[in-house]
């Protein structure tokens, strides 16, 4: 077993990072009502996540269910950006991108952790490697073949969803944008705040969830500049070391269920990973989050407001 190169955060230059992706390019334009806004977001999110599912051959499973997925948490994201705006609806819609995200979710845990395997260990055990191949290939095929394909339901949850979009009354107060966000900064905050002191992996996960619909909101609003470019980047980072240290949580799990006689190895080499990653994360999250929530609104409400008197 020998260690190769460990998972990185590096996907790409935090400029290019900023002009791409689906959650970027569905930003809000400056005079478009939130109303519209929310229809327009929230349909396009959900007409992709069906698309990837319908041409999954084409794309390759393993695409199109990350893909799905990576929406479906943009969409939930969306949700809690807008939510004082939405109302009432909020609950049972984020459930349904919730409930076709968890169906998706055990293949996307088994590619994740052979990813991942195959990434720290350039020579790992290989029966561990077939093991986790196996497993695979094995749940992205009981998604899409058999008489009781899976995806069957997270279509029809989707599609639901869908009409729900369709049908959803906003209302038209701007200062639901600078609250959601607020709200998200604020959660992030205090979940690193919770993660440095119990340094639990369900804490640190459930800072990483709250950092990375920060992320997606954030990339929302990009035009008004809610954030400086140096902060941004924090985030992007933050997210990523926190992304990263939660799939090898989800490794070490599987690797516990095909123990092999360099188990063991394995294990430790997992976890001193993941505690570095953690630590990193330790060290980023004061100064990603150095400002206190009433002064985040406070800017974002200053860059929002400037951003809408300039024409």
């Amino acid at each position: 077993m020998t260690p190769g190169g460990q998972p990185t955060t590096n996907h790409g230059s935090a400029d290019d990072r900023r002009q791409t992706g689906s959650a970027f390019l569905l930003r809000l334009g400056r005079d478009e009502p939130i109303a519209h806004a929310a229809g327009r977001v929230l349909s396009a999110l959900t007409d992709e996540m069906l698309r990837y599912l319908a041409t999954a051959e084409e794309v390759g499973v393993d695409v199109a269910i990350h893909e799905t997925r990576r929406r479906g948490k943009q969409a939930r994201a969306f949700l809690r950006l807008v939510r004082s705006a939405i109302g009432d609806e909020f609950g049972e819609l984020d459930r349904r991108y919730q409930a076709a995200g968890r169906l998706l979710a055990t293949a996307r845990d088994a590619r994740i952790v052979l990813e991942a395997f195959a990434e720290m260990f350039v020579e790992g055990d290989e029966a561990v490697r077939s093991a986790l191949i196996e497993r695979a290939n094995a749940e992205e095929a009981l998604l899409f073949t058999g008489a009781d394909r899976a995806v069957d339901e997270v279509e029809h949850t989707l599609r639901e969803a869908a009409e729900q979009v369709s049908e959803l009354r906003v209302g038209e107060d701007s200062s639901a944008i600078i609250e959601g966000a607020t709200a998200s900064y604020a959660a992030g905050r205090e979940a690193g705040r919770v993660a440095s002191l119990s340094r639990s992996p369900e804490d640190f996960h459930r800072w990483r969830k709250r950092a990375k619909d920060f992320r997606h909101q954030i990339a929302f609003v990009w035009d008004c500049e809610p954030l400086a470019p140096e902060d941004h980047d924090r985030l992007y980072e933050l997210s990523d070391l926190l992304g990263v240290a939660h799939d090898l949580v989800v490794v070490r799990e599987h690797l516990i269920e095909v123990s092999t006689a360099s188990a063991s190895d394995l294990l430790r080499a997992v976890d001193d990973r993941r505690e570095v990653l953690e630590g990193e994360a330790l060290a980023l999250g004061p100064q990603m989050y150095a400002r206190s929530p009433d002064d985040f609104r406070q800017r974002f409400s200053t860059r929002w407001n400037e951003w809408h008197s300039t024409k």
